[in-house]
């Protein structure tokens, strides 16, 4: 449904199928589930604290009707790592959300655009995440369409490396170099 008709009142009582885009506040949740929509996704770019409010109502939910099924996916599709897309997996993972819309990692040639220092050590302390890839720069290790986590849940905020912040280039002189036309 189009997101200016998804929550209007006429869709009540309609096909049990989850709430997406349309969910811009912490009241359209409520909304929608009153309406007969059995969950919506997360996104972490839509706001962290409102997707754990909306985890907890769907899990409310749940408890209040047994055999129903209210569901939270996930999705972000162009988190790119080495700090987004890692801590995008923790908070996925803190929510119990086990499968994730994910392909933007297939618009970036893994994590070749940062320095060799950044690489390696992203390498060092999240090696089941990533892998080397044949051309020698960091890439998800996919396995079977899934991603080990191992290293990121048990990291603070989901990333281990140990980087200073000058490794990371200022994004004026990215832009200078032809890295964006413009904001």
């Amino acid at each position: 449904l189009h997101r200016a008709h998804a929550l209007d009142e006429t869709v009540a009582d309609g096909p049990e199928m989850k709430v997406d885009e349309s969910v811009g506040s912490l009241d359209d949740l409520p909304r929608a589930l009153a309406l007969g929509y059995r969950g919506t996704s997360h996104k972490n770019c839509k706001g962290i604290v409102k997707g754990l409010a909306n985890a907890a109502l769907l899990h409310l939910h749940r408890a209040g009707n047994p055999g129903s099924v209210f569901h939270l996916s996930g999705e972000d599709l162009a988190n790119a790592g080495p700090v987004a897309l890692l801590q995008d997996l923790a908070v996925m993972a803190l929510m119990g959300i086990t499968h994730v819309e994910r392909n933007g990692h297939h618009y970036f040639r893994g994590l070749s655009m940062h320095p060799p220092a950044l690489q390696a050590e992203v390498l060092r302390t999240h090696g089941d995440l990533y892998r080397q890839h044949e051309d020698g720069f960091p890439t998800l290790a996919i396995t079977a369409g899934t991603l080990t986590l191992d290293s990121v849940n048990a990291a603070p905020f989901g990333f281990a490396a140990n980087v200073q912040p000058e490794v990371f280039e200022p994004l004026n002189d990215w832009i200078k170099r032809g890295g964006m036309s413009e904001l």
